[in-house]
């Protein structure tokens, strides 16, 4: 980032596969109030807003662009950019056509399915600017329905993993000790900040230069565990910490919950990060 006396820029980027259309507007809804906010309290100097359509389909582009262009920004320090991949190299490619071209002090890396509070913004970047030491912010989640979610983990081992995505509730209770380790949910509770292992791809509050020299996303990872290879980067740089005043509400779900496509996604990648950072079986 920029020194205290200049105020830093930021990009956000959202990423759209056949995303329902008014679920992302509801998303740019929130992140809009939390921008206006920031932007009266003079935290940020401004924001650009990269929209990118993996979609592929031209019919879905045309309508989500015309529907993002027609909304009143909130301030001329906002700009706004929708655009679609000639070839859909999955997620983590999606933020990086945009980042990587950018020279933002700050990236927030967001999913067009998360709704932000108004001072989430703020928060984030008073994070950032009290601890130096801190290359990337982690929210305090809730599902659509209030339900908590620990969105940090700790490292995996393929049996975690298996455990969350296809056992049946009474084995996972049975094994209640090795999830609540997994998904921090001992540490992530209360109102300090918390270094965490791993960060979710969700909302990922990431220092400028950091990002980019790391090269943004391993495109490697088509879908799943990108976040999880990026925070391991990211580590080798700084902290990644959960800051519980940072409040976000993710209307996300599981692999195994979406399909045996996205199951496939979710072992191969998973194949990949354990190749990349290590086996960890139980």
């Amino acid at each position: 980032m920029r020194s205290m006396n200049t105020l830093p820029s930021v990009q956000v980027s959202l990423v759209l596969f056949h995303t329902p259309v008014e679920t992302v507007l509801k998303t740019l809804d929130s992140l809009f109030c939390s921008v206006q906010y920031a932007l009266e309290q003079e935290v940020i100097e401004s924001l650009h807003l990269a929209i990118v359509d993996n979609s592929m389909d031209a019919g879905y582009f045309a309508q989500a662009k015309s529907r993002c262009h027609a909304l009143e920004l909130p301030s001329p320090r906002i700009t706004l950019s929708v655009q679609q991949s000639e070839v859909n190299l999955g997620y983590g490619a999606g933020h990086n056509l945009p980042n990587l071209k950018a020279a933002s002090d700050i990236y927030l890396i967001l999913n067009p399915d998360v709704e932000m509070t108004a001072d989430a913004l703020l928060e984030s970047v008073a994070v950032l600017n009290s601890e130096p030491s801190v290359v990337a912010v982690a929210p305090f989640a809730t599902g659509g329905s209030g339900e908590r979610e620990y969105l940090c983990k700790r490292y995996p081992t393929v049996w975690v993993l298996l455990l969350r995505a296809f056992a049946p509730d009474w084995l996972q209770a049975r094994c209640a000790a090795q999830l609540t380790h997994y998904d921090m949910s001992d540490v992530c509770t209360g109102e300090q900040l918390v270094a965490v292992e791993l960060a979710s791809g969700c909302y990922m509050f990431v220092r400028g230069d950091a990002l980019r020299q790391l090269g943004g996303f391993d495109d490697g990872y088509f879908m799943y565990f990108e976040d999880f290879d990026l925070s391991m980067r990211l580590r080798e740089l700084g902290r990644i910490v959960f800051a519980p005043q940072v409040r976000v509400v993710h209307h996300g779900g599981y692999a195994a919950r979406k399909g045996l496509r996205h199951v496939l996604y979710f072992v191969r990648s998973g194949a990949r990060f354990f190749s990349q950072h290590g086996w960890r079986w139980i």
